[in-house]
């Protein structure tokens, strides 16, 4: 049995490109889409096409560059390096936007990918600095304290579920 390559070099110019079309492709029907930023996960084509698009719509100018691959299976780790100019409007999470900031924005963000068998993505949780992002875009304290909060959310341990079934 063959393992599945992932197509990074077609994945990353459907980004450049800004075809929205092209990279939900790239995305199995059932996918499932997380950031450590934001506490919510975009989930099949329609979500995932919803949150990567308000993305591409906050930037004039984005470019995407892959820094490492590595892929095990049908498991991928990657970084991508993004950069472009904050420009139009961009949701953090439910009700929380950001306002354009006109600043230049360069930032990484660690891809942990799952593929299915015909090699698309069934899962994708991206992590990155979001202290960094914001800072870089100039956020406001407020905003800053909010994002801090909820990397602490994110990185604290699950409860433990309890050895051998229910209690």
């Amino acid at each position: 049995m063959t393992a599945t390559v992932f197509d990074l070099t077609g994945y990353v110019r459907a980004w450049n490109e800004g075809d929205l079309d092209g990279i939900v492709d790239y995305y199995a029907e059932d996918a499932r889409v997380t950031r450590s930023s934001v506490l919510v996960a975009w989930e099949g084509h329609e979500g995932i096409r919803q949150g990567i698009g308000n993305y591409l719509d906050a930037w004039s100018g984005l470019h995407v560059v892959p820094r490492n691959l590595l892929q095990d299976g049908n498991r991928v780790a990657v970084v991508l390096s993004y950069s472009g100019t904050h420009a139009r409007a961009m949701e953090l999470a439910p009700g929380e936007r950001l306002m354009p900031s006109g600043r230049r924005v360069a930032h990484d963000i660690a891809h942990f990918l799952t593929l299915d068998s015909e090699g698309k993505i069934l899962r994708d949780e991206g992590i990155l600095d979001m202290l960094s992002f914001l800072g870089q875009l100039g956020a406001s304290g407020e905003q800053l304290e909010t994002a801090a909060l909820r990397e602490t959310q994110q990185m604290a341990p699950a409860p433990e579920a309890p050895l051998g079934g229910s209690p």
